[in-house]
């Protein structure tokens, strides 16, 4: 989901959803979740950023999201 420059997000930030679930029915830690976002990066140089849902892109060693302006490294 992508938000507007000041928008608020309503809904949780880890929703329970299939995205977010393990094996097991078990949430994802937030070692887990950062993980899956580094491995999209380094695979792909874009992955869901873990806050707003838009898009990170990798920019030399930082992950850096369009939407919300997240950086992650």
């Amino acid at each position: 989901m992508l938000l507007a420059p000041g928008e608020l997000r309503t809904e949780p930030l880890f929703a329970d959803d299939a995205e977010g679930a393990c094996a097991g029915g078990r949430r994802l830690t937030l070692d887990e979740r950062m993980s899956r976002v580094w491995e999209g990066l380094r695979a792909a140089g874009t992955a869901e950023c873990p806050l707003c849902g838009g898009r990170l892109e990798l920019l030399g060693e930082v992950g850096r999201c369009g939407s919300c302006g997240t950086t992650v490294s």
